[in-house]
């Protein structure tokens, strides 16, 4: 059964560990702006959003043998879930084949759809064969990994994650001062990702031996489960990926590969917001998985309205901060030519923008999580792929009349509609609950705390006027602070603070004790 023991356990460990891979990347990305200059970056980016797409060739298999691995492990199953897992291995062999010959195909066509400047379209395509093979063996190496998930260690999986990371980066740093470009950039993030899927699949081993995958266990009707979870699933990815990845690629077709640079900064900064609230709604899903093979709706029910509410609560203040200091930010972190152009739209206004989007994004993911856990999510798939085609659609209408504007709209304005509106309509009417529970424990607790956080925070941001890395982090800080303060004092109710707060509180008082007892 779920505790909140574990759940805080995986998010602090999730929280900690991308913390450190942002600022990993808040170094690292200037750096190699700088290195290999505009037009490869926006190449780079184009490559990336490319293979991205390369997921899609699992046909959703990857969250279907996550879903009854987990369920099976919940229920002690285990021979079931070895034939789900060997099943899912079996699947995996074709994707990968799948995968080498996509790759072979987009490293011809790429530079004949793409106006990458002559001196840089053969690099390009050593890219796409390095990001390629990469996928591929990914694609091998994941069914090992699941059983990291199944046992709901989290923590385990970040640590892989950010080990890796530091080695590439490291990487990164070495090969660009050797001299090797765009390349050595493309070979250091491949190495990250095949290094933290082998270690994950070490771990795995160690810390789930009931786990055996083998061709023989592999039967047509454990295939045919994962399969039909994977078909839903797959069509999700499909929206989140044309959401995720199109941008680069619209603006690649109608505008200079320079372009892309300007667009990047912000939407990768985007992302990274976005993406902090990812290993939070990340530990919900075998959570839910869990509390559903359990039978367990007033369980699912409380998950999702306090889980949501506190991450609702977060994420507005996050993005009320982080969008006042957008401006200051860039100007300190890659210059002011971003933020004042001629020649596009501002960095931090096209931020600003996107994270409108990212704040609804954000907010729903523990909803998403518990569908999915639920295996009722179709009317979820059906809304993402509204929004997907949404976001193509208006980038494509817009990016003639209004730039790099026109496509930071395309990419808000459906997720305001499908995330912020129906998305939640979709969660309550699964979940039984009323639009009233909705409001009083997710939705008026936000506008109360918006309502007396927006002018404190703006109070803070004038009176500070940060023209240096020291003041901008004091002024953040104390935002920071003031909002902490504002979600404990007026988001949560009594109940959450006795069950919630105060033992996280005392948990790291003890931990903060023993640090300083330490010679």
């Amino acid at each position: 059964m779920v505790s909140f023991r574990v759940l805080s356990r995986n998010i602090l460990s999730n929280w900690v560990a991308y913390v450190i891979q942002v600022a990993i990347t808040f170094f690292l990305t200037p750096f190699v702006l700088h290195q290999i200059g505009d037009s490869r970056y926006g190449v780079w980016t184009i490559v990336i959003s490319i293979t991205g797409y390369y997921g899609l060739l699992d046909l959703g298999l990857r969250a279907g043998m996550t879903q009854y691995i987990t369920r099976y492990f919940s229920k002690r199953d285990f021979a079931r879930m070895n034939r789900a897992a060997s099943s899912g291995f079996a699947l995996h062999l074709g994707c990968a084949a799948c995968a080498l010959l996509v790759t072979l195909a987009t490293a011809v066509l790429a530079p004949l759809c793409f106006s990458f400047p002559p001196e840089i379209e053969t690099e390009a395509v050593w890219c796409v064969l390095i990001l390629g093979c990469s996928t591929a063996i990914q694609l091998l190496l994941f069914p090992f990994s699941v059983a990291l998930t199944a046992r709901q260690r989290f923590d385990l999986i970040t640590a892989a994650g950010l080990f890796s990371r530091i080695v590439s980066a490291t990487a990164t740093v070495l090969l660009l001062l050797a001299g090797y470009g765009l390349i050595g950039v493309c070979a250091a993030g491949a190495a990250g990702n095949l290094l933290d899927y082998a270690l994950r699949w070490a771990i795995g081993r160690k810390i789930l031996p009931e786990l055996t995958i083998s061709l023989r266990l592999a039967n047509w009707a454990s295939c045919r489960e994962c399969m039909t979870f994977g078909f839903w699933s797959a069509l999700l990815a499909v929206s989140h990926l044309v959401i995720r990845l199109s941008d680069a690629l619209v603006i690649g077709l109608f505008m200079p590969v320079s372009a892309i640079a300007y667009f990047a900064l912000a939407n990768n900064l985007m992302k990274y917001f976005a993406n902090l609230f990812v290993p939070v709604s990340q530990v919900f899903y075998p959570a839910a998985t869990d509390l559903d093979a359990h039978d367990d709706l007033r369980g699912l029910q409380t998950l999702y309205l306090k889980g949501t509410r506190m991450l609702s609560l977060v994420a507005i203040s996050a993005a009320m901060i982080t969008g006042l200091w957008a401006s200051d930010f860039y100007r300190l972190w890659v210059g002011d030519r971003y933020v004042h152009t001629d020649s596009y739209h501002s960095v931090a206004l096209l931020f600003q923008i996107l994270l409108v989007g990212a704040l609804f994004t954000a907010g729903t993911g523990i909803g998403s999580k518990i569908l999915l856990g639920r295996r009722k999510f179709k009317g979820l798939t059906w809304l993402m792929l509204v929004e997907g085609s949404l976001n193509l659609l208006i980038s494509i209408a817009l990016i003639r009349p209004l730039g790099l504007l026109g496509v930071a709209i395309g990419t808000t304005l459906p997720a305001v509609l499908c995330r912020g509106i129906v998305h939640p309509v979709i969660v309550c009417g699964n979940l039984q609950l009323g639009f009233k529970d909705f409001n009083r424990q997710i939705l008026w607790p936000a506008v109360v705390v918006v309502t007396l956080l927006t002018p404190m925070v703006m109070a803070v941001h004038h009176v500070t006027s940060p023209s240096n890395w020291t003041e901008m982090v004091f002024g953040g800080s104390l935002a920071t602070v003031i909002a902490a303060a504002m979600i404990g004092g007026f988001g949560l109710n009594t109940s959450d603070r006795q069950r919630y707060l105060f033992p996280t509180l005392r948990r790291m008082t003890r931990i903060r004790g023993v640090l300083e007892a330490k010679p």
